[in-house]
Order: structure tokens, then C-alpha cells, then sequence
């Protein structure tokens, strides 16, 4: 059982549920907001400042597409710098909202569109897939605690767009 899913360019982290109750368990928490998502993004530019937080309504996907509107649903996410190289950025994206394509989204609204990302992105040479990895997540325990598991960034995401 699926408690949540990543888009398809990106890699990372996945929690599956062994059981029908652990999966309500765990879709329950994400829709209440005590499940925490970090993600890491290789970005063109630098978002200006160089942290804070993104709250740009979402539509809902019309033919496999998102995008901002005043009309849409309230999305936000937290973002932060890690590391600048040349003309790219690495980010530290954390979602507050679950929106479809909403870090992709809020990045290229923001003026650093993710490297890669055939959608809302910027393509380079050498770059095979989005730049956008599903680092940690921080979720409650049916008998009480959390637990935090985090996914190494693979080489690409490592390697940047070799700038």
C-alpha cells in the first residue's frame, strides 16, 4: 500500500505500508500534516532570498499539467540554499501542502526552474532526468514515536549539471 507517490522524474524515499491499517494510519497523518518531506532540487538561478517560503495557489493537473493561479488550490513550500555552483543551485525543498507537481511547480514560479524537468524545467546536455530527489521524511508510529528515514542523493543529483 501506497501512502503517498513521488512524480515520475524523481527519485528517493518511498513509504510503502505492509498492511491496510498501517496505510490508513500513514494516509491519515499526511493529510493531517504530521508527516515532514525534504527534498533536494539542482535548480537554474538562485531564488531570491536565498530562503523563506513559496505560497503560490495551484490548479488542479489538466492534462498532466499544473500551474499557478489565484483561483487555485493554496499551496506553500519552504525552501533553503544549500550550495551554489556557477549559474545552478542546489535547494532544500520542504512541502507544507501535498499539491500534484507543486515543487516543480513553485520552483519555475519562482523564477529557478528545476534542471531537467521536461514540464516546468530547463533541459541541459547531460542532464538525463530531473534534478529533484525525495531526501528524508519524518513520519508518526502507529504505537507512538516518529521515525525518520532518509534516501542518499543519487550520482546525478551528487554530480549537479557538471557546471
Amino acid at each position: 500500500h501506497l501512502p503517498h507517490r513521488l512524480d515520475a522524474p524523481t527519485s528517493g524515499v518511498v513509504l510503502v505500508a505492509l498492511s491496510p491499517s498501517v496505510a490508513r494510519f500513514l494516509g491519515e497523518a499526511f493529510r493531517e500534516g504530521r508527516v515532514s518531506k525534504t527534498y533536494l532540487a539542482w535548480v537554474a538561478g538562485m531564488p531570491s532570498p536565498p530562503e523563506g517560503r513559496w505560497n503560490f495557489p495551484l490548479t488542479p493537473p489538466r492534462r498532466g499539467t499544473v500551474a499557478v493561479d489565484p483561483g487555485g488550490k493554496p499551496a506553500s513550500t519552504q525552501y533553503r540554499v544549500r550550495e551554489a555552483r556557477g549559474a545552478d543551485t542546489l535547494l532544500e525543498l520542504s512541502p507544507r501542502t501535498g499539491r500534484t507537481h507543486q515543487l516543480r511547480v513553485h520552483c519555475a514560479a519562482a523564477g529557478c526552474p528545476i534542471l531537467g524537468d521536461r514540464r516546468y524545467g530547463i533541459l541541459r546536455a547531460g542532464v538525463e532526468r530531473a534534478l529533484l530527489h525525495a531526501w528524508r521524511i519524518e513520519f508518526p508510529l502507529p504505537g507512538g514515536g516518529i521515525m525518520a528515514l532518509e534516501a542518499p542523493p543519487p550520482e546525478d543529483m551528487e554530480r549537479g549539471a557538471g557546471e
